[in-house]
């Protein structure tokens, strides 16, 4: 499972190696940062009123535990779908410039990392009060993620890069996932379960949205599947907010 933990934490942990069991690392990573987004909140009870702290304490909290791969992969990912590939770059026209073609594309993934962090922050300025409820947030993103990889195994070749860096998944240890991913949305409540279906939903939209614009090109890659993973935890986070 060590392959899995440096995946989703960029830290090493030993030698890792792809195994069956290694879903199981989801979750319990997904409740690791739960729980650093708990600790965030808490600056509420020490300093009152000061909820801008907190959302700030909880987004640094979280960039520290998993270094800041989702943030990574999501401007990846983006610019992966935007920047045209060298052959198709030269048969696009030149109008103004040798560059025209490109201006569009130039900084998507940069502009769609500030957006998703100025949209969490906003949430989290006013669901930073919800307290241990918000452990429900990084378990939900890390479900989707957990959806990623086994679509990844289903359509992706043996030797597409997830999971071959993860392996593939066993039905067994694929069900203890996502029973303890289903526990942890219960500690929100009937909020946490649709935070979590959302989260997935989100996931479902992601990868077939990734894998139109790359035109049926290329299977999953890790950034996408960080990426999906931060987008379906931000939808998880306004769920919990909203409902």
């Amino acid at each position: 499972m060590n392959a899995a933990l440096h995946y989703l934490t960029g830290r090493p942990l030993g030698v890792g190696w792809a195994s069956s069991w290694s879903v199981l690392a989801f979750p319990l990573v997904g409740a690791a940062v739960g729980a650093g987004w708990v600790v965030g909140s808490r600056i509420l009870l020490l300093l009152p009123r000061t909820t801008a702290v907190a959302a700030a304490a909880i987004l640094i909290i979280d960039a520290l535990m998993t270094r800041a791969l989702h943030l990574r992969g999501l401007t990846e990912a983006i610019d992966a779908v935007t920047v045209p590939d060298p052959a198709e770059r030269q048969r696009l026209p030149a109008r103004l410039s040798p560059t025209a073609a490109l201006q569009p594309a130039v900084g998507a993934g940069v502009a769609a990392l500030v957006l998703v962090v100025l949209l969490r922050f906003g949430v989290l300025f006013f669901a930073a009060e919800f307290d241990y409820r918000l452990l429900t947030v990084p378990l939900s993103g890390r479900a989707a993620m957990l959806w990623l990889l086994w679509r990844s195994c289903l359509t992706d070749p043996v030797d597409a890069p997830v999971p071959a860096a993860l392996g593939r998944p066993s039905p067994l240890a694929l069900g203890l996932a996502v029973v303890l991913s289903v526990l942890g949305a219960l500690l929100a409540g009937t909020r946490g379960l649709w935070a979590l279906g959302l989260a997935v939903a989100v996931g479902v939209a992601w990868d077939l949205w990734w894998r139109r614009r790359r035109g049926g090109r290329g299977a999953l890659t890790g950034a996408s599947m960080a990426a999906g993973g931060l987008v379906a935890e931000t939808a998880a986070l306004l769920t919990l907010g909203a409902v």
